[in-house]
């Protein structure tokens, strides 16, 4: 706790705003770490113009013991300087996968406090509505960072939740899909946070978490999602009925799963999501449960259930009953042909 609270991150934006300062008071810090004296003292000239742009709390303390010629003191300015300046390659709006990986190491290397620095750096830049061509790097670059990154992205995300009004649209969640994405990028490490949203009192809350699963494609996230495909709450089904349509890793897990949502759900609208789910999993065993499906009398859910029948089988049949004439006279041959090995 005390290495966080030395190492609380600037704001971005701050920091942007402030940019033609910025770049200076870094290289003043970076100064204080050459071996030349007339590096240090060009460092308290610079401070001194600068003196308002203050990034750290602790700054002005260290700085006016270096001026008062503390070796200590000028030895952390110099190393806030190199924290400092790696983490502003995180921010200047462009992915370069050299230039990201050597900061996200040099963050790493200073301890928990760089590694602090770094989580939190990244995580702000996620949470930006204007980087979101960044957000798979810095989700992956997020998960790469170890366990500071997956406690401080668990805690943001409960944290998110918590403060989400029950009637927000999950469409309006994108933080919190984002935060819980980085979450299931940890596998079974991330795996109770998740695991803990998907059961939320706020049904918003589980369709965060469902729909996090599917944009995350991350079939080790079955078990969280067949729980939310049996939600109580039909909006939770549907989001996580279409969700695993994502998950092709899954299909073995998923497609059992969503077969026997079938015969359970009776909302029209979350059926037509199970069904094409099953369609985009090419889940070649749930064909006679679809032919079943073509007996009921929507119009609407009978069509979906052709989709994903032609989807599965790659014919083109157009009405019920060409597909339950093809069920009885050509089914077995197609499975049969289905199941034989690859040569």
């Amino acid at each position: 706790e005390p290495a966080r609270e030395q190492a609380q991150a600037p704001d971005l934006e701050t920091l942007r705003q402030q940019s033609k300062s910025l770049q200076q008071y870094v290289d003043a810090m970076l100064l204080c770490g050459s071996t030349q004296a007339r590096d240090w003292e060009e460092a308290k000239r610079q401070f001194e113009v600068l003196q308002p742009l203050f990034v750290f709390r602790e700054d002005p303390e260290l700085i006016k013991e270096f001026r008062a010629g503390s070796e200590s003191a000028r030895k952390e300015l110099a190393r806030r300087g190199v924290l400092l300046r790696s983490m502003l390659i995180f921010g200047n709006g462009a992915y370069d996968r050299g230039k990201w990986e050597e900061a996200r190491r040099t963050l790493m290397d200073a301890g928990e406090p760089g590694q602090f620095l770094l989580v939190t750096t990244l995580l702000k830049l996620l949470l930006n509505g204007q980087n979101q061509e960044l957000w798979p790097h810095l989700r992956f670059a997020l998960c790469e960072s170890g366990k500071v990154a997956l406690e401080t992205s668990a805690g943001l995300a409960r944290q998110l939740a918590d403060n989400t009004p029950a009637n927000t649209p999950v469409f309006h969640m994108d933080d919190l899909v984002q935060v819980l994405m980085v979450v299931i990028g940890f596998g079974d490490a991330g795996r109770p946070a998740l695991e803990d949203l998907a059961r939320s009192a706020k049904p918003n809350v589980r369709r965060a978490t469902a729909k996090a699963i599917g944009e995350a494609r991350d079939g080790s996230a079955a078990p969280t999602l067949i729980a939310l495909i049996n939600d109580p709450e039909y909006t939770v089904r549907a989001t996580a009925a279409e969700a695993a349509g994502a998950l092709a890793s899954a299909r073995p897990t998923l497609g059992p799963a969503l077969v026997e949502r079938i015969g359970k759900e009776r909302d029209g609208k979350v059926l037509e999501k199970v069904l094409r789910s099953i369609g985009d999993l090419y889940y070649g065993d749930a064909v006679p449960d679809l032919i079943k499906v073509l007996e009921v009398p929507s119009r609407e859910i009978a069509e979906v259930a052709m989709q994903a029948l032609y989807i599965i089988t790659g014919e083109k049949l157009l009405r019920k009953e060409q597909w339950a004439e093809w069920y009885r006279t050509r089914y077995a041959d197609w499975k049969k042909r289905k199941s034989a090995p690859s040569r």
